[in-house]
């Protein structure tokens, strides 16, 4: 009985932590090198989510992103929007900026999901000449 009351628990646990995780891509993906002049960044959830927080951020003309994974993002620069971030649930959002110039780059973002669960992250590319 112990066991079958383990099993049960386990079946529970691992399902609740499956559905609160968040399933993302990114366009470009963390770690891309894109070619200078991108002005728009894309990002899609498997499920509906609200963004809340948006912020893309120009490191150093030229760091690696090794080397940007360790830096304080106090120092970067930031890129400014061309929009304010979209209102409602969605699964699919796109952040318009001016075409970016050569450099490493870093974007935070933050999504609260419909069920109240929140989730952020942050990514980084290089927009290389």
């Amino acid at each position: 009985m112990t066991r079958i009351a383990l099993l049960f628990l386990i079946i529970v646990c691992s399902n609740s932590t499956f559905a609160r995780t968040a399933s993302y891509k990114f366009v470009p993906e963390n770690g891309a090198t894109v070619p200078a002049g991108l002005d728009e960044i894309s990002l899609s959830f498997a499920r509906e989510v609200r963004l809340t927080s948006f912020k893309l951020l120009m490191i150093d003309p030229l760091v690696s992103t090794t080397i940007a994974a360790r830096i304080d993002l106090s120092d970067a620069v930031v890129v400014p929007l061309d929009d304010s971030l979209p209102r409602g649930f969605n699964t699919e959002f796109t952040i318009h900026f001016d075409a970016i110039e050569a450099g490493t780059y870093v974007f935070t973002w933050a999504v609260v999901a419909k069920d109240g669960d929140v989730f952020d992250g942050r990514s980084q590319f290089i927009s290389a000449r």
